[in-house]
């Protein structure tokens, strides 16, 4: 997330590409506690009065192997200098001054001596409490089998501050992006190819970024698609969605890049999102105002307003592009919906378009939003916008429909704590919108982090599944809590995958535990998410851990995590940020990745529906091993099982509770 100087109400920010404060305005109230299962249904009957704009494209340019090679060499051999690498953590504060402003108005921190914490006691529903806690949900099950992760690899360092790991999986390879660079590997962790995004993407001299990138794998087509923006912030000011698509399902063989001109009267695009669906492709951003003119200049020939004379508040804005010529590098047409608004007329921030696999019923795709603040009667909604595709798009504009359902209250953010000092993490830069979206088989994923309205007030994640197979009617299916207890838990991000089965990553931190990132699995049919495994636990202090305690210094952590479903074997792929320490004694970052399999469940006991999962698990293993794909873990309950079995895939077979016995077995 970028930020310059703004004349938005919304923003205080300085001279710092990364560094802000977000008023109370946008930072007020986003914490949801609600019973497990929530059932509210709320239909809009008109569709939204808002035109679209059309706009027009050139052809892709195309970035061969051999450019991709160059843009390496040139990454590989001209990183940044240490002057480079000191001003920029400067100005993000990691060790040179604190900075007070970012504690945000509306922002709770905790306690200043707030003690190691003990694990609390899951709580009861809200309406059997008194102070609105809900129980934690768990899987309920017979078997002992605990999600596991068997890949876990090192994945860079210091691409920019905060990095906003994001993560994609195709057929054979995994693709990682932070803020300024790109990694391609192979499945066991192999480094093929590493970039920064600015020399792979040939931005013109002088452009501060790119910034906030995002990466989807699109299983329909098997294509990998890279989002990112920049800005040229001379005189000429102009801001850009960089975006890029896959030639093939390799991503070391070729990218097709368009630059795409996104500033509308004034106001840049930041915060940005990445949706596929099978014929569209969706970009969403959220626009913040801003002077074209250096500080202290007059500039007359700026195409951009300068402040004072901004007369329009811009808000949103939602492109919807042809996919077909997306995936041909061609020439296209596209559209952009601006300033979308919530179903009270006000535009909302942070719209986050879904990937979306298969067709969903009656629309093309999805997107989804958290509006800040309360809607009539005091309540707060979880908004997603249906968008239609015309048979002749895109020479004929799209459509946006807009469906909502009532959410739980929402309580203040805390600032997270960290053990080794007393810098808090921001987990509050621009309230708690929602983290990334996906639709599978007739749901809609996403996830945000709200506080937990305990003592302490910890913030804590929470999973939305959207039941959208009836739409226009919406049904808030499941909420879930992913929470241990005693940290905090921010910064998550949430995938399911074609089996029913959902994964979460999010970073955590507290009193006793430095910064670090874990993970979670809900498997079909569970009623909760389990246990969190940890990705990467926090090695030291993040930031300078001498600076004075007053002000209380606040650190930027970040915006985003990764998580991803893999393409071959529906297994999970997750990617985040860990604190560590560097030679200096002060403490950055580091990524990691990490793969958890999809388990499939065998008991022969089972009588009645049968799914392969741990309620509904399979009869027989020969039926386990046609569900399950190669990759997976096949988790057999104890028993003599009297079949004849050829392993023909490469699963993993456990015997859960007990010996397991199988009549004639061929490996």
């Amino acid at each position: 997330m970028q930020r310059s100087c703004a004349t938005s109400s919304t923003l205080t920010c300085e001279s710092s590409r990364w560094r802000y404060s977000v008023t109370a305005a946008l930072t007020a109230a986003l914490v949801l506690l609600a019973p497990i299962l929530l059932l509210i249904t709320r239909v809009v009957a008109a569709p939204i009065s808002v035109a679209p704009r059309q706009l027009e494209a050139p052809a892709a340019r195309v970035i061969t192997p051999a450019l991709m090679r160059e843009a390496m060499e040139r990454t590989l051999t001209q990183p940044p200098s240490q002057e480079e690498r000191e001003a920029d953590e400067a100005e993000h504060n990691l060790g040179y001054e604190p900075n007070p402003a970012l504690s945000g108005e509306g922002v709770e921190p905790p306690a200043a001596e707030a003690p190691a914490l003990a694990p609390e006691a899951p709580a009861v529903p809200e309406s059997l409490s008194g102070r609105g806690v809900p129980a934690i949900a768990a899987p309920q099950s017979v078997f002992g089998y605990v999600p596991r992760m068997t890949r876990n690899w090192f994945a860079g360092e210091e691409g920019g501050y905060p990095p906003d790991p994001q993560i994609a999986a195709g057929q054979g390879h995994v693709v990682t992006v932070i803020n300024g660079r790109i990694d391609i590997f192979a499945k066991d962790g192999t480094a093929l190819y590493t970039s920064s995004l600015y020399n792979l993407f040939s931005l013109p001299a002088g452009y501060p970024g790119p910034f906030d990138p995002k990466i989807q794998y699109d299983e329909a087509s098997q294509r990998f698609f890279v989002l990112t923006l920049a800005n040229d912030t001379s005189c000429a000011f102009a801001s850009y969605f960089y975006l890029a698509v896959s030639q093939t399902s390799d991503p070391t063989q070729g990218w097709y890049v368009w630059t795409l001109r996104n500033e509308l009267e004034g106001y840049w695009v930041d915060y940005p999102g990445l949706g596929v669906s099978d014929r569209g492709v969706y970009l969403s951003g959220n626009y913040l105002g801003g002077c074209c003119c250096p500080s202290g200049t007059s500039c007359p020939s700026c195409n951009c307003a300068c402040p004072g004379s901004i007369g329009t508040s811009r808000v949103n804005t939602l492109w919807a592009l042809p996919k077909a010529q997306v995936l041909a590098g061609a020439t296209f047409t596209s559209w952009a919906f601006d300033d979308l608004p919530d179903d009270e007329g006000r535009p909302m921030q942070s719209l986050n378009p879904t990937l979306t696999h298969g067709l969903p019923a009656g629309v093309e795709s999805f997107v989804v939003a958290l509006p800040g603040g309360t809607f009539s009667g005091g309540v707060h909604k979880l908004l997603v916008f249906g968008i239609t595709l015309p048979p002749g798009f895109p020479a004929v504009g799209p459509g946006v429909n807009r469906r909502e359902v009532v959410i739980p209250t929402a309580l203040a953010l805390t600032l997270a704590p960290q053990q080794g000092g007393c810098g808090l993490l921001n987990t509050s830069n621009i309230g708690a919108p929602p983290l990334g979206a996906v639709y599978r088989s007739g749901f809609v994923w996403t996830s945000s982090h709200y506080g937990n309205g305990g003592a302490p007030n910890r913030t804590i994640i929470r999973v939305y599944k959207v039941d959208v197979s009836s739409w226009p009617t919406l049904v808030l299916n499941g909420t879930n809590y992913v929470d241990d207890g005693a940290s905090w838990h921010y910064y998550s991000g949430v995938t399911a995958n074609r089996f029913g089965d959902a994964g979460v990553v999010l970073s955590r931190s507290g009193p006793a535990e430095y910064p670090g990132s874990a993970w979670a699995v809900r498997l079909k049919d569970d009623v909760g998410f389990g246990s969190l495994g940890e990705l990467a636990p926090g090695e030291f202090y993040y930031g300078n851990p001498t600076l004075p305690c007053t002000p209380t210094p606040v650190f930027r952590w970040g915006d985003y995590a990764g998580a991803a479903v893999d393409a071959a074997d529906q297994g999970f792929w997750f990617c985040h940020q860990y604190a560590t320490m560097r030679p200096d004694g002060n403490g950055y970052y580091r990524i990691r990745v990490g793969y958890v399999p999809r388990a499939v469940f065998v008991d022969g006991a089972t009588t009645g529906t049968q799914a392969g999962s741990r309620s509904r698990p399979w009869s027989t293993v020969f039926a386990g091993h046609s569900d399950a794909l190669s990759g997976n873990d096949l988790v057999i309950r104890t028993g003599v099982y009297p079949e004849a079995l050829t392993l023909s895939k490469g699963v993993t077979i456990f015997a859960d509770g007990g010996a397991v016995t199988i009549g004639d077995l061929t490996p």
